[in-house]
């Protein structure tokens, strides 16, 4: 398997319509141009699941045909932490479509405690994402061409989708997917917690190890490289309540280490074109786990930021440029 330095790609591959954003030109421009575009573009509306349970998301479209493309955000994400990268997105021609997945944002939980995410089985938020595809990107889209960026758990729900639906997308973006997440225990403790939690019905109780939202921020502990986009989507974690999301419980977790297998067994499935970024720095998911994603799918290319924390698109400019100069490449190819 090879693995592809994420910074030996030429930056001439940025599209001429997408308007790259430095850390010094952040602020300002999301709070002017961004802003507008959202206020002006940017729609939103509830999808209604199978369960019954309301699911917020959002979409800007663009006034002649066009590709559609689908965010799907990762652990305790929600719109206004991807606002910069749909925007990108729309700036290079794309319908946007972002769905807040079950438990996160102004979405529907099954918890009462908005800071705690709980979910049966990944399977839900893949069946969610289909709904979303079938009520409502394809419809409003008008368009059956259509690709997806997901990061981290995002990426492992993309992940699975892909395996049991491979012909809604015509290529895929996965940003340090969880193939597997990071739990710090071996495999014994694993299924010793597994079997206390399933013994004494802990399941929606918060994991150990897992803290509660902080209104102090804490950039130096975070995933991201680049304090000013730390700061705009904390800031929004601190005004609105339902962006708090902040811990998983033992119910999730289990949930995530049953999804993995699955994944693994059932990646020779994927038969798209799918492009995996890697951060060398991630604290987050197994690396391991997406080397072995790719090495049993041979339309999988991996490519590597050796000195990226997880949340790539959050990096510095140096790798960010680089980083959206291999998304448009593929996309373009």
């Amino acid at each position: 398997m090879k693995k592809q330095d994420g910074m030996s790609i030429v930056d001439q591959a940025l599209i001429e319509n997408v308007h790259f954003l430095s850390d010094e030109a952040f602020p300002h421009y999301m709070a002017t141009t961004c802003q507008e575009w959202l206020n002006k573009t940017v729609h939103s509306d509830f999808l209604i699941n199978k369960e019954g349970m309301k699911l917020r998301y959002y979409y800007g479209l663009q006034n002649h045909p066009a590709k559609s493309i689908v965010i799907v955000h990762g652990f305790c994400g929600f719109f206004g932490k991807y606002h910069e990268i749909a925007m990108y997105f729309y700036q290079a021609g794309y319908n946007v479509f972002f769905l807040e997945q079950r438990g996160h944002g102004e979405s529907e939980r099954e918890i009462i405690n908005n800071e705690l995410v709980y979910v049966k089985s990944f399977d839900d938020y893949v069946m969610d994402l289909k709904a979303f595809m079938d009520k409502v990107v394809i419809p409003i889209g008008q368009t059956q061409c259509c690709d997806v960026f997901a990061h981290s758990m995002g990426g492992g729900v993309t992940t699975l989708f892909l395996e049991r639906y491979p012909h809604y997308f015509h290529k895929a973006i996965l940003s340090a997917p969880m193939i597997k997440m990071k739990t710090g225990l071996p495999k014994v403790a694993i299924l010793g917690i597994e079997a206390y939690v399933k013994l004494f019905h802990k399941e929606k109780e918060k994991a150990v190890a897992q803290s509660a939202f902080s209104f102090v921020p804490a950039f130096d502990q975070s995933s991201c490289m680049s304090k000013v986009r730390y700061d705009y989507q904390y800031k929004q974690r601190q005004k609105y309540e339902s962006y708090r999301t902040n811990a998983s419980t033992y119910g999730w977790a289990m949930a995530a280490l049953d999804a993995s297998k699955v994944m693994l067994k059932n990646a020779s499935k994927i038969e798209i074109p799918v492009l995996l970024f890697q951060a060398g720095q991630d604290g987050m998911v197994e690396n391991y786990a997406q080397d072995i994603l790719v090495h049993k799918n041979k339309h999988i290319q991996l490519v590597r930021f050796n000195d990226s924390r997880h949340e790539i698109f959050n990096a510095t400019d140096e790798i960010r440029r680089k980083y959206y100069s291999w998304i448009f490449q593929f996309l373009k190819g």
